[in-house]
């Protein structure tokens, strides 16, 4: 079965502050705000972010680094809502950067 993943984000008051302003005040709880991360997502996540850890009985994802959940979290601010993975991975996952271009062999 299919299950999607939350990574959990501690903030402080600062924090909280901006998102109450971003009409996000629902989605915190005891300083901690829970980010979506649905199964479609998971492999390039994986691959993007390689020492975080699934968990697949809970859903919970640990050992994300701090400066990508900062990230995370300026693009939750940016779009004013907490379903943003998808926009955060197109963001920071580039999978052929630094890469050359394939050029066709390819003859007429």
């Amino acid at each position: 079965m299919a299950i999607d993943y939350a990574i959990k984000i501690s903030l402080d008051d600062e924090k909280v502050k901006k998102l109450e302003e971003a009409g996000l005040a629902g989605s915190i709880t005891d300083k901690v705000i829970a980010v979506p991360v649905p199964q479609k997502n998971k492999r390039k996540f994986v691959k993007a972010f390689p020492t975080a850890v699934l968990h697949d009985d809970t859903g919970e994802i640990t050992e994300f680094p701090q400066e990508a959940a900062d990230g995370l979290l300026e693009t939750i601010l940016e779009h004013k809502m907490i379903e943003v993975i998808h926009l955060f991975m197109m963001k920071t996952y580039k999978p052929v950067a630094g890469k050359e271009i394939r050029r066709s062999i390819h003859s007429a």
